[in-house]
């Protein structure tokens, strides 16, 4: 799928982009905060207990560290969705959920030419659940106790507490990105700057996202090209996971009855906690008094280096890391968290470094073309955390930056590291340009597995065999033949937790 699809549209992410838009793929918004998180499925789940997550390949690197949602959508030139056995075989164990293959923008030769791509949106809610007003709920409310709960129904007339409406607001989104490109045959580069404003319609909720790329490719000699890609970006998220737990706000607005004031003393902002049957706290209190922050940096970098050994020979080298640096902070006052006010704060560190060789054999002779790759892979994650909490905060002068004005205090930590070395081959024939034939194997060492076969996964084979009856018809697949031990929904081994 190219970028020209979508160009035109308010898109904010890749997640956006892809929905809808490719056949087998589903994507699902788990969330309506900013920034918030989409759910991709290629042809349904595969696991019931590990992940289902597909594989996102950038530029030739798998992200391990970093995710779909950190890759700004206005770098991307185009994307690929591989769901096939064949396809995926060349990833191995971790594209048994499917791959995402992204290919950011690359410069072009000529002189540097600037572009800017901006939008300015306004958002506001789609529809309110359609309630009782205040009489009419008065009214009930006595007829179902059968006493009276609420005395002189009728003087609630005209008195509504809407709570829908002071929760929800019109919002806007913005995003602007400027960039140029340009350079010889030599020399091309690629450079962009982005940032995006996007506020929710749930008050007192908000995202911001800065950043910038750099793509640059040389080529030395006539044999041998390099390229280096850089990408980073800043994440300010506020209050986004309001909604995560059951007695949040938006669920909470509905339950509140409507006879119930936002105040108990509007002019001293006390709030009203101790509503007539309510399930939850305050829902307005909720969504205004909290402070809740997270904060990432975001980078990946890759570089690459092309050595035409022949005409028919070629080796290439790719090497990246992808990083996140998360941080989270978070500041209950005496209204979220009543007599025991509350502050945390808490850090995250993940690295994904990965190195692949690939070595390349393309002859082509009479009727015939036959490609032969053989590939070495190695990656190491490496992920840290760090967590600081308390309760018993003596005052919220210092908000959530001063932690030993707690109380009690409480300190944890994590540390994960994991690896995996891969070789695969992979022998592609092509007779005419109408009979294909393509053979994969690929072997997987993973540090997750230890024992007896020492980390090792055998290698499953993958025959595919296709007939293309001309340029302007579909492929035929003739046919499909791969090991069929421990296969999975989508006939491909399933070792997502790999």
């Amino acid at each position: 799928m190219k970028a020209d699809v979508y160009k035109d549209q308010p898109v904010l992410n890749a997640s956006a982009a892809l929905q809808g838009r490719v056949s087998g793929v589903s994507v699902s918004q788990s969330t309506g905060a900013p920034g918030g998180q989409a759910k991709i499925r290629i042809r349904g789940a595969n696991s019931v207990s590990a992940g289902n997550e597909p594989l996102y390949v950038v530029d030739g690197i798998a992200l391990g560290s970093t995710g779909l949602q950190d890759i700004n959508v206005n770098d991307i030139e185009s994307m690929d969705v591989l769901k096939d056995a064949s396809a995926t075989a060349v990833y191995g164990s971790r594209g048994a959920n499917g791959v995402v293959i992204i290919t950011t923008r690359k410069g072009k030769s000529g002189a540097a030419r600037v572009e800017y791509n901006g939008f300015l949106s306004f958002n506001s809610p789609m529809k309110k659940y359609d309630l009782m007003d205040a009489a009419t709920y008065a009214n009930m409310a006595n007829l179902a106790a059968g006493a009276t709960v609420i005395a002189n129904p009728s003087s609630y007339a005209g008195k509504t507490t809407d709570w829908q409406g002071l929760l929800f607001n019109n919002a806007t989104t913005q995003n602007h990105q400027v960039s140029v490109n340009g350079g010889t045959e030599k020399a091309k580069y690629f450079i962009s700057g982005f940032y995006t404003d996007q506020q929710g319609l749930l008050i007192n909720t908000s995202q911001k996202r800065f950043g910038f790329r750099s793509n640059i490719e040389a080529k030395v000699t006539d044999r041998v090209t390099v390229g280096v890609n850089l990408s980073a970006q800043r994440i300010n998220s506020h209050n986004n996971g309001l909604n995560a737990a059951k007695g949040n706000p938006v669920m909470a607005s509905i339950a509140w009855a409507p006879t119930e004031k936002v105040y108990d003393n509007e002019a001293e902002q006390q709030y009203n906690r101790t509503g007539i049957s309510p399930i939850w706290v305050n829902p307005y209190m909720t969504a205004v008094e909290s402070n809740d922050n997270n904060f990432a940096n975001v980078a990946v970098l890759n570089g690459h280096l092309k050595y035409a050994i022949t005409d028919w020979l070629t080796f290439t080298s790719n090497a990246g890391l992808d990083m996140n640096f998360g941080r989270s902070a978070s500041l209950a006052n005496n209204w979220i968290s009543p007599g025991n006010m509350k502050s945390a704060q808490s850090s995250a560190e993940g690295y994904t470094f990965q190195n692949s060789n690939v070595l390349t054999f393309h002859k082509a002779f009479d009727a015939h073309d036959l490609t032969a790759t053989i590939m070495e892979e190695s990656t190491v994650n490496t992920a840290q955390g760090f967590n600081a909490s308390g309760a018993g905060l003596s005052s919220t002068t210092n908000g959530y930056y001063n932690l030993g004005l707690n109380a009690a205090q409480s300190i944890s930590s994590s540390y994960s590291r994991w690896a995996l070395l891969s070789y695969m081959g992979r022998i592609a024939y092509n007779y005419q340009g109408k009979y294909l034939a393509t053979v994969t194997m690929r072997r997987d060492g993973s540090s997750k597995f230890q024992g007896r076969i020492n980390g090792a996964i055998s290698p499953r084979p993958v025959w595919v065999g296709t007939w293309r009856g001309s340029v302007h018809q579909r492929s035929r697949r003739l046919f499909r033949v791969q090991d069929p031990r421990r296969l999975g929904r989508n006939r491909q081994p399933v070792r997502s937790a790999i």
